[in-house]
């Protein structure tokens, strides 16, 4: 959304795209204000001018604090420093499809081995059918009632058949950025990637931008329309990379409405309902398939379409972003998706896939280790630093 926020994306741990797409990891020097007014700063800038590494060195003296200050209530973060990237001299986007489940997770062992050879860097991003679908098409809702009494899985092709037609869109997308620093070192890293991946994939496509171009778009001189399929894609994906904010990712909470998206959309005053969940798990085929066999299997037996998208931060581990969209102006509903997420919920952590954030429908009572031990700590830094309980109370840490 271009409303968002850079720090409130960072104290969620959110992430972002390219080269730092873990946003935590390349912020430092946070100001804070404690519950009790006072105001502090982290790292170096605790030394204020005379420090001249206080942008530039996170870790700073002493205990390091910045991470207790993220998806807590012990303090309003007021400003960090947030660092950039450089525009490379040139820009390969490889762009693919995958139309087999059985590709698509083999591919997924040769994106980690490549992440760990350091062929590719993450961010490497995916998603599913559902997810490009859900932010161009809406619910086919004139032929829900006959579905309605179908088999789960059944119910689930036939919407994907009707949303799908004349879109052709494959079971998996995702893209590759590498970056150069003339036209040909780009090429050959290109090249190898798609010697790598080709095997598991349907198709591909590569898109070469140079600086220039890229440099254009920064300053609102490039132009993002265009009729051509390829050239729209080929605009999103630089969009996407340099960081430009748009709205069309909003317009998924309006997959199940019965109306056209607005211009100006307002899902809550139009009554959208949307859940998000996002379990990290290993970076391996087989764990990637186990956790989205289970999404997957649950949000269907609710009756709602499950919308996924990868994105792989590290070379280690990825985060599987699913989203449960429904019409809150249908009775009965908005308990509906609650009691998906609840069990959903429940049945990813039993298998280990912990979500990496939480909502507010589950960070007050779902946070909580084995043996309460780091439960019990936070709760004591709590009460240290706000013991009327303030400020946020139960967002991840009780009071």
């Amino acid at each position: 959304s271009v409303d968002s926020s850079l720090i409130g994306n960072t104290m969620e741990r959110g992430i972002g795209t390219g080269l730092y797409a873990e946003r935590l990891g390349y912020v430092c020097g946070f100001e804070v204000v404690l519950p009790d007014g006072r105001v502090i700063k982290t790292g170096f800038e605790r030394y204020g001018e005379d420090s001249l590494t206080a942008k530039t060195f996170k870790w700073g003296v002493g205990p390091y604090l910045d991470g207790i200050f993220t998806q807590s209530n012990l303090g309003i973060v007021t400003s960090l420093t947030m660092w950039l990237t450089t525009v490379p001299e040139y820009f390969h986007f490889i762009h693919y499809e995958v139309d087999s489940a059985d590709k698509y997770y083999s591919l997924i062992d040769r994106l980690h081995e490549m992440a760990v050879s350091g062929l590719v860097r993450p961010t490497l991003t995916m998603y599913n059918n559902f997810r490009v679908l859900s932010t161009v098409r809406q619910f086919p809702a004139t032929h829900s009632a006959e579905w309605a009494y179908l088999p789960s899985n059944e119910r689930t092709q036939k919407i994907l058949q009707y949303a799908n037609e004349g879109m052709n869109v494959k079971l998996w997308t995702g893209e590759i950025c590498s970056r150069g620093v003339n036209k040909e070192l780009a090429a050959v890293q290109s090249n190898a990637v798609k010697e790598k991946i080709a095997a598991y994939t349907d198709s591909l496509s590569v898109y070469e931008v140079g600086k220039e171009e890229m440099l254009q778009r920064l300053n609102g001189n490039g132009s993002a329309d265009s009729d051509s399929l390829q050239d729209a894609l080929k605009n999103y994906l630089i969009g996407k990379y340099l960081g430009i904010p748009d709205n069309v990712p909003v317009s998924q909470s309006y997959w199940r409405k019965d109306f056209q998206v607005p211009m100006h959309m307002n899902p809550d005053k139009d009554k959208c309902g949307m859940i998000w969940m996002c379990p990290t798990v290993p970076f391996d085929g087989a764990n990637v398939k186990k956790a989205i066999d289970m999404i997957e299997a649950i949000i269907t037996k609710y009756g709602f379409e499950p919308a996924i998208s990868m994105q792989c931060t590290s070379e280690r581990s990825v985060h599987l972003i699913a989203s449960i969209a429904w019409d809150r102006e249908v009775p009965g509903e908005d308990e509906k998706a609650e009691q998906c997420y609840d069990e959903l919920h429940i049945a990813l952590h039993r298998q280990g896939y912990y979500f990496y954030r939480e909502t507010t429908h589950t960070m007050a009572s779902k946070i909580v280790d084995q043996d309460n031990t780091l439960d019990d700590f936070l709760t004591g830094l709590k009460r240290a630093v706000d013991p009327n309980n303030i400020l946020a109370p139960g967002r991840y840490i009780k009071g």
